[in-house]
This record gives structure tokens, sequence and C-alpha cells, in this order.
């Protein structure tokens, strides 16, 4: 699916509702914001063509990115660092600049889209040319946000949105697109103009300070490596996540109750391990990896922040594996919940920021690294812009060596896009263990 499929394209800068004050036009960075790249996370979502829209032309398509258009500006007052310009890695002025919008028309059916297993950076519903995978802004200009909306011929709709990691990890960009869509439901209420929503919460440096030091270095070692690679997406059914968890449970020093996402991500790790020992760069012996996994510390903080908490407030665990024994994945499973509990006693320390800066000395060893990063939990399919729930919603990533795991649309299956070396992925696509539980989807 190529950029051939493109009938034509606008675009147009989007600014805050109402103006963003004075006191609030300098935003401080958080370190955990200093220490990401300005890479963007991609999130695209579908729905069928809406039932009031019995003839697709041009007035019903005006009507939709009317409506998108003054929605996006409304968010963006809550919003408003998301509208401003980065400065020194330092700070966000907050100047009302806007966010990019990209209104599409397609010459294709969003059947032709929507299931493609590959969402690389053709894939039509993301905005064309836009680095997602890379540290660039969106063709230099900074927009923190680039939003598309995409009409397809058969009158389906996708609306995605692409958020700079430099101002917000996946939780928050989640939060600004349920706002943005309670919004756009809302458009045809007399009352548009004074809606509220619960106020993001920008307190991101009153718990992480940022920091005078250079960053470079760290911001390198923590951003991706977007090295070439193969993205497959797999489904672990509800069915299969159960018998996953039965097969774990039976291994020796089971864990008890483990979660759907440590299953998940244990069986993704031990199988991809697996795989770049049989590739044809490995020995076919086994080969010492480490496994890192992206944490929300909003629940995990004392006290808890509250969920509407912006910006990024992550940090991540890591296990080593150095022999098989360590690659069992029950044993995986045991590993990953002992480093959460150690995460959670360090931030019940006062030095913050100690803790963050920590997490970095794994990255200092010469082994392979996997990333796993979840959007589980997170009510993705409830992201309702008036047209209903979206029939399916796209995650990706373009970094070699990751997994990402989102819900399914029932909520109780996980969906996998796991990205890899092109060797080493086709060993892991015929790995008979992975494909017992999990489904591949193909074209």
């Amino acid at each position: 699916m190529t950029s051939s499929r493109l009938i034509s394209v606008s675009e147009k800068i989007i600014k805050p509702f109402s103006a963003t004050p004075s006191p609030l036009r300098h935003y401080k960075l958080s370190l955990i914001d200093q220490l990401m790249s300005t890479m963007y996370i991609p999130i695209a979502f579908f729905y069928r063509r809406p039932l009031e829209h019995k003839i697709i032309n041009k007035s019903s398509k005006l009507e939709v990115s009317q409506t998108l258009e003054k929605s996006l500006s409304k968010t963006l007052s809550s919003y408003y660092p998301f509208a401003g310009k980065l400065k020194d890695n330092l700070s966000i002025e907050c100047n009302d600049m806007g966010a990019k919008f990209l209104n599409v028309e397609l010459n294709c059916s969003m059947s032709e889209v929507v299931n493609l297993p590959d969402t690389g950076p053709e894939y039509l519903a993301f905005p064309k040319n836009l680095p997602w995978n890379s540290t660039s802004y969106y063709e230099g200009t900074n927009y923190f946000v680039v939003a598309q909306l995409s009409h397809f011929r058969c009158g389906g709709i996708a609306v995605s949105a692409c958020l700079s990691h430099k101002i917000g990890d996946g939780c928050t960009e989640i939060n600004f697109m349920n706002d943005w869509a309670t919004i756009a439901r809302s458009a045809t209420s007399s009352n548009y103009a004074i809606i509220r929503l619960s106020t993001p919460q920008w307190i991101g440096a009153s718990i992480f300070p940022p920091t005078y030091d250079d960053h470079s270095s760290a911001i390198s070692r923590i951003t991706p490596n977007t090295l070439p690679c193969i993205t497959k997406r797999y489904v672990f059914s509800s069915s299969k996540l159960s018998a996953l968890k039965k097969f774990m449970a039976s291994d020796s020093g089971g864990v008890q109750n483990p979660t759907r996402n440590e299953v998940v991500t244990a069986l993704l790790y031990k199988c991809a391990n697996m795989a770049t020992s049989r590739s044809s760069s490995g020995s076919g012996l086994f080969k010492p990896s480490a496994l890192i996994q992206v944490v929300n510390l909003r629940p995990r903080l004392n006290p808890p922040l509250p969920n509407n908490s912006a910006g990024n407030l992550i940090s991540s665990i890591l296990i080593k594996s150095t022999d098989e024994e360590q690659m069992k994945v029950a044993r995986i499973v045991q590993d990953l919940r002992k480093e959460k509990e150690q995460l959670n006693m360090k931030h019940d320390l006062v030095n913050q920021n100690g803790v963050v800066l920590s997490a970095l000395e794994y990255l200092n060893d010469n082994m392979d690294v996997y990333c796993c990063s979840s959007l589980c939990n997170y009510q993705l399919y409830n992201v309702d812009f008036g047209w209903g729930k979206p029939e399916r919603v796209v995650v990706t990533n373009g970094t070699i060596n990751f997994f990402l795991l989102s819900d399914d649309k029932n909520g109780d299956g996980i969906e996998v896009l796991v990205s890899l070396g092109k060797e080493v992925m086709s060993e892991f696509n015929n790995n008979k263990e992975l494909l017992e539980f999990a489904s591949p989807v193909s074209n």
C-alpha cells in the first residue's frame, strides 16, 4: 500500500481555541522529558462510514473535517504545551504555534488498509514522510503533534495522531485522543464553546526536576535503534492466553496468577533470543541478552499520580539472561516481577531523579537488548469521535528488537507488533512454541 493511492492532500495549522495565558507560556521539561528523543508515537483509529452520511460527497467530508479541526483546536487549549516550540531541551515556549493537520483523500477502501500486517512508513493512515522512527521533527517544522484525517473510497474514516515523545508518553497521547474525541462528539451542542474536560496535570518537572547537564549522550543511548527491520503482527486470543498461562504454571517455579502482559512478554523475549541464536548471523548456541520493559510510573509513585498527569512519566526495568535456565518463560516472569517490586521500592525515595538516571546503567552492557512496551488496558477502542467505537486501532513502531503490545478489539486478547532484523524474523516467524499460542497476521 503506497502513496500512489493518494488522491489529494491538504494541510492546515490548527491553533489553540483560546490563547495560552502569560503565566503558562513557559513550560519546564522534566528530567524524563529531557532524556526522550523527539521521535513520534503514531496511533490511528478506523471508523465505518458515519450513519448520517448516506451519500459520500464533498459536503459530508467537509463536515467531518471541520468538526475535527474545531475540536482539535479546543483540545489544544488544555494541552497547550503540544502547540508550543522546544527550547534547548530545557523548556517549551507555549507560543500557540499549533499542530499540523492533514486532510487526505484515498482511492481505496478501508478494508484494503485496516488489516495490513505491515504498518511501516508507507502506511496510508499516517502522515506521509513523517519520521516516526527517527529523531527528526516533521519536515523540520518542529510541530509536536501531526494529525491526519483519511477519507476512504467506501466512506470509512481514519483519524491518526503522532505525538513527539519529547512532550509525552503513550498514556498522555491516549488521554489527548480521548479528550479530542469527547469534544468532537459534543460539537453539535449549543454549549460547544464552554466544554470543559478534566484538565491535564503538567506536574512532571515538580517530581523529576530537570538538570542543566548535557543529556545528548544519554538520549542517544535511550533512543531505540532504527536499523532496518521487519515488522510483523501477531494475535494472542483469549483462549490462547489462558493456555499460555497454564503452560507457564506447569513450568518449574511457575509464578502464581501471571498477567497476560507478563506471559506474552516472556514468550516473545524467549523466542526472539532463540531466533537470534539460530539465524545465519548467530552461532546456534545460546546468546546472552537483556529485556527492557517500559513501566508507567503514575500508579507506582508514592503517592500515586492521577491518570491525567501529562508528559513523560515512565521508567524501565531490566532483566539479563546469561544462561538458558534464565530464558524459561516462568523464570522471565519471575525476574520481571522482582524488578517491578524493586522499582516500587526505589520510588519511595526522595531522590526521584537518581532512580531515572540509574536506569541507564544497563545500556553499557555489550549484549543483544530487546525492548517491550504495552498499551494494554488503556481502552483504545473506546475513543469515539461521534461515529461509534473504532473498527480497528493501529499502533506501530519502527525500531529493531521491539515488542509493542495492545488490546484486541474484544479487550481480552492481545495484538503484538514485533520488529526484528530480517534474518532473525525469518527464524522467529517459524518458532513452533510461538505459533502454538500466537496467530500471525498475513496479507
